[in-house]
């Protein structure tokens, strides 16, 4: 049969992709287990994922949560720091501890047959950290020179801006890794404090991946995580967040070549029934190279190597960001043509971009579950967010939204009343041009991300 390549065969959704099986296992003492077993590979990966971020800090002890997950493998159990770095070492083995503004994740990656001994130094560490004088007077003399290091980087400056301004009064306004004076003082007590106070609670869950059936696992788990005493945590009250009118806010860097800008405001939370609408629209404004944004600043006006927009979450708001590094003299006409953008797709959208958008999210996602990390990224998002199927019917769901749903989420979360602009550059050289954009209020801050009476 000879076909007709002139008629366009119709579009059907792709293939659907089979997620890995996850089993929701439980110990005795409640503590939750999320297992995906995959043998592809002989290795086990976890992530005990701690409700004690840097929202927990409190004022005043900004750092707090992040000086805590330094120290807390600095020796555990009879083990002091070198030789618990060893018997890891020799194993082959790498546990690691990070901090967000909502959580600490404490991870492990074993080879499946030193697995057994790798999770019982795990829950040495999780278990009976030593948090001797030491460890901490050293881990907090290195963090305060990594504090002091990122805030000469204007990448920072604007992050830790940013998070200063648009979530100001609330718990997620200060930054992660805490402020050089306020880490100066906290004191060993407290780091024991904070561990016994927010640490092994029953709100704690456990992710794995890897090599081994979930009986096996379950077992191993009960023997070394098992006799934890999980507490009981209070009630998170949900936070209220204040949406501001758009500003400027700048920051001198003196010397400065390029511009820095992070521009943004706040959103819904990560379960709005419009999240996949709003993750397309993203998509097409500047979720990807050749998005609108992208193109614009970059191919079109050579203004930046780079531009991009997100939607990123943490557990009671999101929020959206624009963000690039501009020469000098183009920081107004990038702002200019950032805010041209916004306004632009929100009124229209075409089909093609559509398309586009969905196939590239559609595509990317198998890929999201190839290797173990991404299977265990996965998981723990799912766990965090409290996703349930989401992931399940996830390529039906992008491909049946309408133009309509993805044009509404446009102007649902792209809010150009609200968008505020983050710039770090040469005072000498911008500062006065950013006063020609007369319907934003013009504030500069210090490299603190405080207001300059």
């Amino acid at each position: 049969m000879k076909v007709n390549r002139e008629i366009q065969p119709n579009a059907g959704i792709p293939g659907q992709f089979k997620l890995p099986l996850t089993d929701n296992l439980q110990l005795e003492n409640g503590l939750q287990i999320y297992h995906t077993e995959k043998h592809k590979l002989p290795i086990v990966k976890i992530n005990l994922v701690i409700p004690a971020g840097s929202s927990y800090d409190g004022y005043g002890n900004e750092g707090l949560a992040y000086l805590t997950s330094l120290v807390l493998d600095e020796g555990a159990g009879n083990l002091n720091s070198l030789q618990l770095s060893d018997e890891i070492d020799k194993l082959g083995s790498k546990i690691d501890i990070s901090t967000s503004v909502d959580h600490i994740f404490i991870s492990l990656t074993s080879l499946a047959e030193n697995f057994k001994r790798t999770l019982e130094l795990f829950s040495l560490i999780v278990n009976e950290p030593q948090f001797n004088i030491e460890s901490f007077e050293r881990e907090k003399k290195k963090h305060i020179t990594k504090i002091i290091q990122s805030f000469d980087s204007p990448e920072y400056l604007a992050a830790n801006a940013f998070q200063k301004n648009i979530f100001k009064g609330s718990v997620y306004d200060k930054p992660i890794l805490g402020y050089a004076n306020s880490v100066e003082t906290i004191t060993l007590q407290q780091i024991r404090d904070f561990y016994s106070r927010y640490f092994l609670n029953n709100d704690m869950s456990l992710i794995s991946v890897g090599a081994i059936p979930s009986d096996d696992l379950t077992a191993l788990f009960e023997k070394y995580l098992g006799n934890i005493i999980l507490k009981p945590v209070q009630n998170s009250v949900k936070i209220e967040f204040q949406k501001n009118a758009g500003k400027i806010y700048f920051i001198n860097k003196e010397g400065a070549a390029q511009s820095e800008i992070v521009a943004g405001h706040l959103i819904k939370d990560r379960n709005a029934t419009d999240y996949l609408a709003a993750k397309v629209a993203n998509t097409i404004l500047g979720g990807q190279f050749s998005s609108r944004i992208n193109l614009n600043l970059r191919e079109n006006k050579g203004y930046t190597y780079g531009a991009n927009s997100g939607l990123s979450y943490n557990k009671f708001i999101g929020y959206f960001t624009v963000s690039t590094s501009v020469q000098s003299e183009y920081t107004i006409e990038s702002i200019k043509e950032i805010r041209k953008e916004i306004n632009f797709i929100r009124e229209e959208i075409r089909e093609d971009e559509i398309a586009f958008a969905k196939s590239y999210l559609i595509k990317q996602f198998p890929s999201m579950s190839e290797t173990y990390s991404q299977v265990l990224q996965q998981i723990t998002t799912k766990t965090i967010y409290h996703l349930e199927d989401f992931y399940d019917h996830y390529i039906q769901d992008v491909w049946d939204l309408t133009h309509s749903e993805i044009l509404n989420s446009a102007n649902e979360y792209f809010i150009p009343e609200l968008l505020s602009f983050f710039v770090v550059g040469d005072k000498e050289k911008i500062y006065e041009s950013l006063r020609t954009i007369d319907d934003l209020q013009l504030i500069e801050l210090d490299k603190l991300g405080n207001k300059i009476n």
